[in-house]
């Protein structure tokens, strides 16, 4: 980890810390007058007497502790420091505020105001400060691949999904400072420091890009060319004219055959993945639908994690639900949480978008002092005497339970059918029979209350679902919402696991 500090000069390019609300005073604020800005923090002038710790500096409190003194004795009054996405989302949709939160305690105690870097998906072209979580996923957040077909240590600026993510990660940094630092403003400014680039070729490549680059510039450029030639960077006025400063055309047609033109590419491609990002930023609201079971599971958790992103509201409803009634829900929710017999097949497709959640195995529940409880595992012939409580006909556990016994031949004897699992649970606590539940979402009190036993030599699993009208599934809230549900899912797969 280095330890200087660089002295700041000068302003950099920021986003200012706008805090909006009655209690609060006037937010920090570039005043212009004339063609000179100042800036304004407590409705006085403010004049930065800034330094710039290490790229790394400030995720460790114990290696800061000696260098606050440094900074006082400097006569510094402003901090620049780091903020990494890796540290505050960890695991997706789990935000850990710890280093943040530390850092801003820090600069109070020692009477000096922040300036937070946005380490976001790219910093010096490199994806160093991405979670591992990210890194991980090569499916669904690609590289970047070189000349020669090689992936590199950078994210791909072609696929919407980085962007997406990085964006909903530095809105719950945003919403997080505005609640714990709103009335303080300590934090002056919040820089985001995505640099995009290259290194060390001048253009990405790989699927995406390679089609990109083979494509027509796009119109917008060209235009935005003509009108503004007087005034064009003196080096890229000189590179289009030396190719004839024609308004239609390839990248290489436009910008000629070397380097220049991939970095013209590159510089467009770039920056208009980040305006796209912003545009895709997650609003708005999103309804969904969940079986009674599914939201015992996994609505508490869900809920948690969208509290990361603020501007979706999610309004939920439990609906008791068979697969039939899947399409019909689906055309007034956005999102249609549901489950199915592992036997049975989905919707169709050519219709909805559906969305593997997870596996959820069915086991029998007894009583803890059940005489067949001593065992492992049971076989269903086993249980053949045993009263049964199971759901309506038609119900996944239902549709499981009846294929289990037409497979072994063995019919149960179904005393109830009681579709609220709650009271299915109670039922067989209090000894009134045995019944057939799924794993993840039984409150078995650790064993206390029920005992849980796979079944032997059959396949029992329901799986756990989301499914959308297609044209639905292209919102940005929607897609914050599918992630944070595939996040809570696994999850719950982990804690048992």
């Amino acid at each position: 980890m280095r330890t200087a500090l660089k002295p700041i000069a000068k302003f950099c390019f920021a986003v200012l810390f706008c805090l909006a609300g009655p209690v609060l005073a006037q937010p920090p604020a570039l005043v212009y007058r004339g063609d000179t800005a100042q800036l304004v923090v407590d409705g006085q002038p403010f004049l930065i007497l800034g330094g710039e710790l290490a790229n790394s500096s400030a995720s460790s409190r114990a290696y800061m502790a000696p260098v606050w003194p440094r900074l006082r004795a400097m006569g510094l009054n402003t901090l620049v420091a780091p903020v990494s996405w890796e540290l505050i989302e960890p695991a997706e949709g789990r935000m850990d505020y710890a280093s943040v939160d530390a850092l801003i305690e820090d600069a109070r105690a020692n009477d000096m105001h922040l300036v937070l870097l946005w380490f976001g998906a790219w910093k010096n072209s490199m994806s160093s400060y991405a979670p591992s979580w990210v890194k991980r996923d090569t499916a669904r957040f690609p590289r970047v691949h070189g000349p020669d077909g090689a992936p590199m240590e950078m994210l791909s600026a072609f696929d919407p999904h980085i962007l997406a993510a990085d964006a909903r990660a530095f809105a719950a940094l945003m919403a997080h400072l505005r609640e714990v630092d709103g009335a303080r403003r300590t934090v002056l400014m919040v820089q985001v420091e995505n640099e995009m680039g290259m290194i060390p070729s001048a253009r990405e490549h790989g699927p995406a890009a390679d089609a990109a680059f083979a494509g027509p510039v796009p119109r917008a450029l060209t235009d935005w060319l003509a009108a503004h030639r007087a005034t064009l960077a003196p080096p890229l006025r000189a590179l289009w004219e030396a190719n004839g400063a024609r308004r239609a055309g390839s990248w290489r047609e436009l910008f000629g055959t070397g380097e220049a033109a991939e970095e013209v590419f590159t510089a467009l491609a770039r920056a208009q993945a980040a305006v796209d990002g912003l545009r895709s930023l997650p609003s708005g609201t999103v309804r969904m639908a969940l079986f009674p079971s599914g939201a015992r599971m996994l609505l508490s958790g869900l809920l948690r994690r969208m509290a990361t992103t603020p501007d979706v509201d999610l309004r939920c409803r439990d609906v008791d639900m068979t697969p039939a009634d899947v399409p019909v829900l689906a055309a007034d929710y956005d999102v249609v949480v549901t489950h199915r017999d592992e036997r049975t097949a989905p919707v169709p497709a050519s219709r909805f978008t559906v969305v593997a959640l997870l596996r959820e195995p069915l086991d029998v529940v007894l009583p803890p002092r059940h005489p067949l409880a001593r065992r492992r595992r049971l076989r269903l012939h086993e249980l053949a005497g045993e009263p049964w409580i199971s759901v309506d006909v038609g119900w996944p556990v239902d549709d499981v339970l009846h294929a289990i016994a037409v497979q072994t031949g063995t019919r149960p004897r179904i005393v109830q059918r009681i579709n609220d699992f709650s009271v299915t649970e109670e039922l067989v606590a209090a000894g009134l029979g045995i019944a057939l539940l799924p794993r993840y979402s039984t409150d078995d009190r650790g064993g206390r209350r029920l005992a849980r036993r796979p079944l032997a030599g059959v396949r029992a699993a329901r799986v756990v679902e989301a499914v959308l009208r297609t044209s639905t599934a292209q919102r940005p809230a929607v897609q914050a919402v599918l992630d944070a549900l595939r996040a809570e899912a696994d999850a719950q797969v982990q804690a048992l696991a």
